[in-house]
């Protein structure tokens, strides 16, 4: 015998559909409380301001202005995109998020807006 661990497979008994509502619930209340949330996207740890939540061809999108990438400040400060089905371990930071004036909601890429940051 070895003395390596044993491997074992581990189950993931939660829908994607399900994730996306726990993930989605999680970031409206961070909208709703001008908060930051942390998540993992492509195996990187972000931090963000999310802005906008919305659906645009079945898939549900979070545009949030980015303040960390794995701990380190972006070069630019921009509003980026993310895929719900894409963000894991997702959190609501108690620390006060940017508001990013520059939108346009009337954008086509907006399909269906479900929910908007609005500090005016």
């Amino acid at each position: 015998m070895t003395d390596q661990p044993r491997k074992t497979l581990r189950l993931n008994m939660e829908s994607p559909q399900d994730r996306d509502v726990q993930t989605m619930a999680i970031l409206v209340r961070s909208i709703e409380a001008r908060h930051c949330a942390s998540w993992m996207y492509n195996h990187l740890k972000i931090l963000a301001a999310p802005q906008i939540l919305y659906r645009r061809n079945d898939n549900l999108y979070c545009d949030a202005v980015v303040i960390q990438h794995d701990g380190k400040a972006p070069r630019e400060e921009k509003l980026g995109t993310f895929r719900l089905a894409g963000m894991t371990a997702v959190k609501s930071i108690a620390r006060l998020a940017l508001f990013w004036p520059h939108r346009d909601l009337a954008n086509s890429r907006y399909g269906s807006i479900l929910f908007v940051r609005d500090d005016e």
